[in-house]
């Protein structure tokens, strides 16, 4: 076995203990990601600027704790 073999095997063992949990918790701040900007529509739609705004903002910082999960 060269080493180059030896490191991808344990990568993808470290991958496939980390996939459950983290899978789970990415899915659900993508779910909520989503939702927000859903409502930022609505707020867009009905002329609500500064909170579609707002709501649009707040699904950037989701997106980005979704990375960080």
């Amino acid at each position: 076995m060269t080493v180059v073999m030896v490191l991808e095997r344990s990568m993808i063992k470290s991958m496939n203990e980390i996939k459950g949990t983290d899978m789970k918790n990415h899915f659900r701040a993508s779910i909520v990601k989503s939702g927000i900007r859903i409502a930022g529509c609505y707020f867009l739609m009905t002329h609500q600027f500064v909170m579609a705004g707002v709501m649009l903002a707040v699904a950037e910082f989701v997106g980005i704790l979704e990375e960080v999960v």
